[in-house]
């Protein structure tokens, strides 16, 4: 099962010269060039650009740094990791109220909203993967 650049960008919300660029910074992304040159990612291509993605913009990882966590930990563990991660939030997400969500008494409106919108980012991800891979076997 193979997914093109635009399908990746959609799933990631990244813009294709980004997941390109990506490409040039971690080896760990290789997507195959099918017919005509479009790349082809596979899904563990997806993992990892999640990973980075993870690391990059919700860890604040510089390019380096997360360069530096995949190779010492490995793509594998690190995807993973990540996979698993995403994964249990969503279904913490859909068993909690919003107020259940986040901990603490002083928590304000928009970390509240922050905290909704994540949790139906998740879920939005992983309902269109969970689509993706049904369009692709069926």
């Amino acid at each position: 099962m193979f997914y093109k650049i635009g399908e990746v960008a959609r799933i990631t919300g990244l813009e294709p010269y980004v997941l390109r660029y990506w490409e040039t910074e971690f080896p760990e992304i290789n997507p195959r060039k099918g017919r005509g040159g479009q790349r082809e990612y596979r899904r563990q291509d997806l993992d990892v650009i999640l990973t980075i993605q993870r690391m990059l913009h919700g860890d604040q990882y510089t390019i380096s740094g997360a360069k530096r966590k995949l190779r010492e930990a490995g793509a594998k563990s690190c995807v993973q990791t990540s996979a698993d991660s995403a994964q249990k939030t969503a279904q913490q997400a859909s068993l909690e109220t919003p107020s259940e969500a986040t901990s603490g008494d002083a928590v304000s409106g928009a970390e509240t909203e922050l905290v909704q919108k994540t949790q139906k980012g998740l879920r939005d991800l992983l309902q269109l993967m969970d689509n993706t891979d049904s369009l692709r076997t069926g």
